[in-house]
């Protein structure tokens, strides 16, 4: 009788214990938290070195882009390397405050390719 009462015990415990979970589990993530790289802009398929670029959202609201072009020689050069905050506004508007810069952009993101694309005007960006 003793072993199960024990037994019993211990299930009720496991019951209250995952009961208790964060409901952070279930929440849904931001669809443009991730690692980014251009893919076209106007139709037209980037360079392999434009698409070493990336462009990092992380879930801290936090984000840091890396811009890679071509040289005149061939070589792949650093651009540019920006970090600053992001917030999702609504309505897949999304405002972006650089470290050097006070003054917030806001930019409507079109998601597609379930949320592993996404457009800006004529631009158009993949998941790492």
């Amino acid at each position: 009788m003793k072993q199960v009462i024990k037994g019993l015990a211990i299930f009720l415990m496991l019951i209250v214990v995952t009961s208790c979970q964060d409901d952070n589990d279930t929440q849904q993530r931001d669809p443009l938290v991730g690692i980014w790289y251009p893919f076209s802009e106007d139709g037209v398929e980037e360079s392999d070195c434009r698409k070493e670029s990336t462009f990092t959202f992380s879930t801290d609201g936090t984000y840091r882009s890396i811009g890679i072009i071509d040289d005149t020689d061939g070589t792949c050069i650093n651009d540019f390397d920006y970090n600053g905050t992001w917030e999702n506004v609504g309505s897949n508007t999304y405002e972006f405050i650089a470290s050097d810069n006070d003054n917030p952009d806001r930019i409507e993101f079109i998601f597609s390719d379930n949320n592993n694309t996404f457009t800006i005007g004529t631009s158009v960006y993949k998941r790492k």
